[in-house]
């Protein structure tokens, strides 16, 4: 059964047993019942191997602070009482389950460790390189991304890069040029790459730079699977 997050509850951590737990922060409106019924199918289809928590209207404003969520809907997957991933944007009951069961950082993924965030990753399928970037893609952050990351997406034998920037909530121009550095450089390899549910700080960024138009794009779940 969804449960509802009260104000009250707002600020505790999310099962530290090891359990995965995915907050889902809503806002009134036309979509409202649709989306809540994607998280109940789909907390029923995983068969109470997740926990879904709905956040009440009251429950924003602090969820904006403590969790720095930016829009809604947002979806937030702890594990262990501790975020491991999140996006941004509507979810479909089949994106819902996948999302939850899938951990940020596979058993296999080749973690590359930041001050800020410890979670950017590469998991590496049959026939794509999924890359999770963190929170932020500074000055500090995008460096070192640069330099780390750019191996193991060169040497991963796999024709598409996809780099999932659904978490990214902060980027300057230097996160920018790490990404044109790694679209000019997989290219000169034969390899494609695709931006994953680009967050509304990373579109915006784009924008400005007017560099919208020059990646190509992935929304959905069944936009990755085009790729297979």
């Amino acid at each position: 059964m969804l449960r509802k997050l009260a104000p009250r509850e707002c600020a505790r951590p999310f099962r530290e047993d090891g359990g995965l737990t995915v907050l889902a922060c809503l806002e009134p409106g036309a979509d409202l019942l649709r989306q809540v019924r994607d998280l109940e199918e789909a907390e029923a289809g995983l068969k109470g191997e997740v926990d879904f928590y709905l956040a009440e209207e009251d429950c924003l404003g602090v969820l904006r602070q403590s969790y720095q969520v930016a829009g809604t809907p947002t979806f937030i997957l702890f594990q262990d009482g501790r975020e491991v991933d999140r996006r941004i944007g509507r979810l479909s009951q089949k994106d819902l389950e996948h999302f939850a069961i899938k951990k940020t950082l596979a058993p296999n993924a080749q973690p590359v460790e930041t001050e800020e965030d410890g979670a950017p990753g590469l998991d590496v399928d049959d026939n794509r390189a999924m890359v999770y970037l963190p929170s932020e893609m500074t000055l500090e952050q995008s460096q070192n991304l640069k330099r780390e990351m750019t191996p193991l997406m060169v040497k991963a034998p796999v024709a598409n890069v996809v780099l999932d920037l659904s978490r990214v909530h902060r980027m300057d121009s230097s996160g920018l040029g790490v990404l044109v550095h790694w679209n000019t450089q997989l290219a000169t390899y034969g390899k494609s790459m695709h931006l994953f549910r680009a967050s509304a700080p990373v579109r915006k960024c784009l924008s400005i730079a007017a560099l919208s138009d020059f990646f190509h794009y992935l929304e959905t779940e069944d936009d990755l699977n085009f790729l297979d």
